[in-house]
């Protein structure tokens, strides 16, 4: 998932046509979906290759500042996250 390390503003734009794609959800549950998803990729290695390792802290960073962003917007904790 090489999007996930894009630069920030690309990654933005990423996360805005996700959510354009699922506009028949309500909001709050789209953010909550979105956070689990993120949550659980975050628990597992993004990438196998020596490529992909070269990505992984930008694709970290994105991860992390996204799921603090829905932690913050839904006003809850995220357990284990930097968020």
């Amino acid at each position: 998932m090489p999007v996930l390390a894009a630069p920030p503003e690309d990654y933005a734009r990423y996360v805005e046509a996700v959510r354009e794609e699922y506009a028949q959800v309500p909001e709050d549950e789209f953010l909550a979906g979105r956070l689990a998803i993120l949550i659980e990729l975050e628990k597992k290695p993004l990438f196998r290759t020596g490529k992909g390792q070269r990505l992984l802290a930008a694709a970290n960073q994105n991860l992390e500042d996204e799921i603090r962003s829905l932690s913050d917007r839904l006003g809850i904790p995220v357990e284990g996250s930097p968020a």
